[in-house]
């Protein structure tokens, strides 16, 4: 009896956002240990996940947890395909989520997937198809993820679970965005708020928050650095794990934009240093050196990627290491790097970089892919990225990263230098800084004079060459 209030304990205050769960829990498992019962002991590790959610806690890769499921699986009988060894399997696989064990998160959740069919429980179903979402989620898999999300939310509207539905909303949101479609990604939006309002537990509303933070960030919006703010201490007096790397990573974007990405290198050198499970945040810190002209610092960091051969996981972070990158090798003139990346941006490049969820969105993908193909000189590859990525970013909205593309569009046209490539280049800057102008984007402005002050060194050699052609 005392396991099962344990067990039930944990539960209110986990969704309470009462951090002292975790030690509830832990009296829950040693009493269902001692009892030799394996479906209460079950039941007691269980306790240690959060509601709605596949992630793991991005800080660390908790083994003594993952064990723990492990362990919990293990005393089921083999036969046994239960909705207990449905949740155990997702939940596993949630907790796997920060480690290079792709393929067995799949395995995992496809195990839960079928055995909630099988059992024919709709609520759980929509539980192993979220966090199948989750465990399959980067760029390569959109078009099973927009299947799953589909069905998930289909489930999730027949249920009366509030939770079950803005876990379904919050998936699809993500999918959408990648798509390009944005309408349908802001329906989600109000669905996550309609909900979040109703349940009023701070996990749910710390990730509803950052998830509209993440649409503002993207379209430059005045308020977006508010709104992070605000989202961040909703989600440190939840108690969120992830609140402060959450903040971190859309506050770099609207640093960058604002020419003072220099505030934000030790903070991310330390986290750089730290969840060395994480590489992503070495390829941004990177990125940072690059918006801070610091280049042999970026080189630096990018050299420590060597000992792994420059690859990063394929991932839910996947496309905040393609977007840096970009930028990266352009800064860099680095061809082996953008040879390595480019064969596999380029099969995701109609879509929207995401990180996450509901974190960051980097606009089109195509603009890091038209940055590579530049850097390879790759000339004609280039130029139709940056218009597809000129394409999606007006549509969605993302018009900070329309300027970025404006201006890396016109580099490349300077660069390869063809006829009427100069002129079309100053149409590029002057719109491009007009917008920037508008947008408060000190460090695109910067970039965009620097590009001016190329072609006007190039207009005079052109003219000294005239008179000589002449002749």
């Amino acid at each position: 009896l005392r396991c099962d209030l344990l067990s039930a304990l944990s539960d209110a205050q986990r969704r309470a956002g009462d951090s002292g769960y975790r030690q509830t829990v832990v009296q829950a498992v040693q009493i269902a240990r001692s009892l030799e019962d394996s479906k209460r002991f079950a039941v007691a590790v269980l306790g240690s996940a959060r509601p709605e959610h596949p992630f793991a806690n991005a800080n660390l890769v908790d083994q003594s947890l993952i064990a723990l499921y492990e362990e919990a699986i293990a005393g089921l009988d083999k036969e046994d395909e239960s909705i207990l060894r449905a949740k155990l399997l997702f939940h596993l696989a949630g907790e796997l989520l920060y480690t290079p064990q792709r393929e067995q998160r799949q395995e995992l959740s496809r195990q839960a997937v079928a055995i909630a069919r099988k059992c024919n429980d709709p609520a759980v179903l929509a539980q192993a198809l979220h966090i199948y979402a989750s465990a399959i989620n980067d760029p390569t898999t959109l078009r099973e993820r927009i299947a799953l999300t589909a069905e998930q939310g289909t489930l999730a509207d027949e249920l009366v679970s509030l939770e079950t539905r803005w876990a379904a909303s919050y998936q699809r949101l993500g999918a959408l965005l990648e798509s390009g479609d944005i309408r349908s990604a802001e329906q989600m939006i109000s669905r996550l708020k309609e909900f979040a309002s109703k349940l009023r537990q701070p996990f749910f509303s710390w990730a509803t928050d950052h998830a509209l933070a993440m649409m503002s960030v993207m379209s430059g919006a005045p308020s977006a650095e508010q709104e992070v703010l605000a989202a961040y201490q909703v989600g440190t007096a939840g108690g969120q794990p992830e609140a402060k790397m959450a903040y971190l990573s859309q506050l770099s974007v609207i640093r960058r934009d604002q020419g003072r990405h220099a505030e934000l290198i030790e903070p991310l050198r330390g986290f750089a240093d730290t969840f060395s499970h994480l590489p992503v945040w070495r390829v941004i810190l990177a990125g940072l050196y690059c918006e801070t002209d610091q280049l042999d610092e970026a080189r630096t960091q990018i050299d420590k990627l060597a000992a792994c051969n420059f690859e990063v996981p394929l991932d839910w972070t996947w496309a905040s290491v393609v977007t840096s990158l970009g930028q990266v090798c352009a800064d860099l003139s680095d061809q082996k790097l953008a040879a390595l990346y480019y064969p596999q941006l380029q099969s995701v490049a109609s879509q929207v970089g995401v990180t996450g969820i509901g974190l960051v969105c980097y606009g089109s993908l195509a603009f890091p892919c038209g940055q590579l193909a530049a850097c390879l000189h790759h000339w004609g590859e280039a130029e139709r990225y940056f218009h597809e990525a000129a394409a999606m970013n007006a549509r969605i909205g993302a018009r900070p990263y329309l300027v970025r593309t404006r201006r890396a569009y016109a580099s490349m046209l300077l660069d390869r230098d063809a006829t009427g490539d100069f002129e079309h280049a100053v149409k590029l800057i002057e719109e491009g800084s007009a917008d920037a102008d508008h947008l408060g984007m000190k460090r695109e402005l910067d970039r965009l004079d620097r590009l001016r002050r190329r072609m006007n060194i190039s207009s005079v050699q052109r003219a000294a060459a005239e008179p000589r052609l002449s002749r």
